[in-house]
């Protein structure tokens, strides 16, 4: 694995803990703008970080309306390396606090 590739798998671990703990700027921090991302089939795109942000207090409340706890990789892959870009496939689990 490059370098630039482990880097950038070291950011997502970051993110994915910000995310865990709802910590909107620090998930902000490691995001580019426009962010797309690929769920169940379904491109996801936020042009700004505001349009990310506006969003996060009904995930928030949606998360725990489904008791979730925390999300945790199942596996992390670079797709796609290249030394201005990587592309990550990542299989998530969602954990409930029981």
């Amino acid at each position: 694995m490059s370098k630039h590739t482990a880097e950038v798998i070291e950011t997502y671990h970051a993110w994915q803990d910000a995310f865990n703990t709802r910590d909107i700027d620090a998930m902000l921090s490691r995001m580019h703008f426009p962010h797309l991302r690929l769920a169940d089939g379904v491109f996801h795109t936020w042009e700004t970080a505001q349009d990310f942000r506006a969003g996060q207090d009904a995930m928030t409340t949606r998360l725990a309306e489904e008791g979730w706890h925390e999300s945790k990789p199942d596996s992390v892959e670079a797709v796609h390396s290249s030394d201005d870009k990587v592309h990550l496939a990542i299989r998530m689990v969602r954990r409930r606090a029981d």
